[in-house]
């Protein structure tokens, strides 16, 4: 569950920052950007994939294995405690930018 959060988080800003790319007049350089090779990776398929598995890995955990009340809330916590880690992660990262 923990790593999770960083999973999905990087497959998103890929997918956010490949989509963004391809704007008009859009901020998201990719010509000589020395991020464009994480770029093409993250918002790629084999990352995309990666994504996908670890949903799918989760999802199935749960439905074999449903968690009581209070392990779901155990769950709950962990998840919204790596989300804000996370997300403090990326706004330091656009702080600097």
């Amino acid at each position: 569950m923990a790593l999770l959060a960083c999973l999905l988080g990087y497959g998103e800003v890929g997918l956010w920052l490949k989509k963004e790319a391809t704007l008009l007049n859009t901020w998201v350089v990719t010509d000589d950007n020395p991020y464009k090779k994480w770029m093409d990776d993250y918002g790629g398929d084999t990352y995309q994939g990666f994504v996908k598995a670890g949903l799918d890995l989760i999802e199935a955990r749960a439905a074999d294995d449903s968690p009581s009340t209070t392990r779901f809330a155990e769950w709950v916590k962990v998840w919204e405690q790596c989300t804000r880690f996370e997300r403090g992660f990326w706004d330091a990262a656009m702080a600097a930018a």
